[in-house]
């Protein structure tokens, strides 16, 4: 049975789509870039910058470009987002039914406790594990979780990440545990099925259940066929 629950941030629990996309659109302009249509920039929500910025820039500039998207990411786009519906009944749920829970992001920690704590959900994360600088890969903040948690090879197997992207799924492959994707968040269809989702979703109350679940059984429902 799963006692531990590793969430993804952006697409999973924080629905950032508007901050994001603005960021991306001030840093690829600040680039003098043309990055195409506005909507299909949320396919850059979730990995880490430096990835998705490899698709225009040579090492240098994908530097500046990040250093532009967090020049206004840390004054505006920080506060361009909401909670998914549902997500702090989500979490409640989960450290009522005994659950430990761990927050794992390619988001910079600082900034990941800062929109925790801004939403008053940080009270149900037991771990955080964000990015420490930008080589810094979703099987890191992963492992750094797992690490933290005290978690060796023996315990991973009471472990779910649970995420919106297939970088989310493969990290956890990578690392060793099982995954639950999410397609309330940003992911394209199959794209979790495709990455090796042991289980998929389709609403914050089906993870709900999950979390809150007793048994293996219960789980099972969910399993990719």
């Amino acid at each position: 049975m799963y006692k531990w629950f590793l969430f993804d941030l952006d697409g999973t629990l924080t629905n950032t789509k508007e901050g994001i996309i603005n960021c991306l659109v001030y840093a690829f302009e600040g680039m003098g870039v043309d990055y195409g249509e506005r909507e299909a920039l949320k396919r850059y929500i979730g990995p880490p910058l430096m990835e998705s910025f490899s698709n225009y820039f040579d090492q240098e500039g994908c530097v500046k470009a990040v250093e532009l998207f967090r020049e206004r990411y840390e004054t505006k786009g920080i506060n361009e987002c909401e909670l998914f519906g549902g997500i702090k009944e989500m979490l409640k749920a989960a450290k009522e039914s005994g659950k430990m829970t761990a927050l794992a992001t390619s988001k910079p920690e600082k900034f990941a406790k800062m929109i925790l704590e801004n939403f008053g959900i940080l009270q149900y994360i037991d771990i955080v594990s964000g990015a420490i600088d930008d080589t810094t890969t979703k099987t890191d903040v992963i492992n750094t979780a797992l690490e933290r948690a005290g978690i060796g090879e023996s315990g991973k197997n009471t472990v779910l990440m649970v995420g919106d992207r297939k970088y989310d799924i493969e990290g956890a492959n990578e690392c060793g545990i099982d995954a639950v994707g999410v397609y309330y968040g940003f992911a394209d269809p199959l794209e979790l099925e495709r990455a090796g989702a042991k289980y998929v979703v389709n609403t914050v109350e089906e993870l709900k259940e999950m979390v809150s679940s007793s048994s293996l059984d219960e789980i099972d429902k969910y399993k990719v066929k």
